[in-house]
């Protein structure tokens, strides 16, 4: 079906979708198969000595379908990113949380804004990614170091700025006032190099096999 559609599900469609920001995710493995047996080389030097040790893991890859009627190239671009969006974003809420006071209250919500400066040092030098909603950008657009950037990628995990060194990463698929904080040196994605569509009566299921390995994501609520 894919060699029908001239399609190259890599190039073609992967590197439209949000894994493809390299500063959000630092690592993409490709996988013919799954579960992935993964082997990797660690070199050191022992007494002057090169020592090479081999590690093989494997990776179970966690898979998950869509049904479409209509099949094309950009039909199959928006599914794909929408299933790994939303499988990301869930990936996010296994680690911790905490509030962060933003907004004025009382009569100072009347008189002043809230400052986006909270955010930008609440996020501290070590991450250097967010992921946050439509509403947040708005606040964090007025920073004095904030640079707009325009993402034509076909996924709803855009580059929408960077304040410094941080990325901006924006999506409405999250509550208004969420922040995810993280490092891409921190995320990494393991993907089957194939795209898997079955049909059935015009009804066409699409299978994406893919794992996010990702490590010390925070999430910020505004309150």
């Amino acid at each position: 079906m894919m060699n029908n559609l001239k399609i190259d599900y890599i190039n073609d469609i992967l590197s439209n979708s949000f894994i493809s920001h390299k500063k959000l995710i630092d690592e993409i493995l490709f996988v013919n198969s799954n579960p992935a047996k993964v082997e990797s080389i660690n070199i050191s030097k022992v007494d002057n000595n090169i020592i090479r040790s081999k590690t093989t893991n494997e990776y179970i890859l966690n898979s998950v379908t869509s049904e479409i009627k209509n099949i094309d190239t950009s039909t199959l671009i928006f599914c794909v990113s929408s299933i790994l969006d939303n499988q990301f974003i869930k990936s996010l809420e296994f680690f911790g949380s905490d509030d962060l006071k933003f907004y004025k209250k009382g009569i100072m919500s009347l008189i002043s804004k809230p400052n986006p400066d909270i955010i930008i040092d609440e996020v501290g030098e070590y991450y250097d990614w967010i992921i946050t909603s439509p509403k947040v950008l708005k606040y964090l657009s007025k920073h004095k170091n904030f640079e707009s950037f325009s993402d034509e990628k076909s996924t709803s995990i855009k580059l929408k700025g960077r304040v410094n060194n941080l990325s901006v990463f924006v999506t409405d698929i999250i509550d208004k006032n969420i922040i995810y904080k993280g490092s891409s040196i921190d995320c990494s994605a393991i993907m089957l190099n194939e795209l898997i569509i079955n049909e059935e009566s015009n009804i066409y299921t699409i299978k994406v096999d893919y794992l996010f390995n990702n490590r010390g994501i925070r999430k910020l609520t505004l309150v």
